[in-house]
């Protein structure tokens, strides 16, 4: 006679897995209906979004996010997030190591074709030079444009 039971114990005991168990999917089913019908967790009360909107309209800085977070115990991007939900939250402007505006090399490429009066196509591959190179360019050709421009002011005048 073959004991068949021992071997079913066994798995039983190492997998946690009961081998006779039957299951209802009825159960699962409402399990995850139930899931569904829970109620929402508010992250922000009404109140704490109007004190947010005011206060970033009328001071939209990077202080103004971090004084709000701190003031309800809630980190900069979750601050971040709910203004930007709220239609409010405008993204600060990146700027250069030097502290100007940071411009494309396509943008460049751009200008400088507009300023030779010819199409951007004409200078396919430009746009993989060096940047400072590329400024270099783009102001050298303002300034030759603004002599330009005053030589033929000086003529029309005289």
């Amino acid at each position: 006679m073959v004991d068949t039971e021992t071997p079913k114990l066994l798995i039983q005991t190492l997998f946690f897995f009961p081998l006779d168990a039957t299951y209802d999917n009825n159960q699962t089913q409402r399990t995850k209906n139930h899931m569904t019908t829970a109620t929402k967790i508010v992250n922000y009360t009404d109140e704490q979004t109007a004190t947010a909107r005011s206060a970033y309209l009328k001071s939209p800085t990077k202080e103004t996010v971090a004084e709000l977070a701190e003031s309800f115990g809630k980190s900069i991007k979750s601050v971040i997030a709910k203004l930007s939900r709220e239609g409010v939250y405008v993204k600060a402007v990146r700027v250069s190591k030097a502290g100007g505006v940071i411009v494309s090399k396509d943008a460049l490429v751009t200008n400088i074709a507009h300023l030779m009066g010819v199409n951007e196509e004409k200078l396919d591959g430009l746009d993989t030079a060096p940047k400072a190179a590329l400024i270099l360019i783009a102001n050298a050709m303002l300034w030759q444009q603004s002599v330009i421009d005053g030589a033929e002011r000086n003529a029309s005048g005289a």
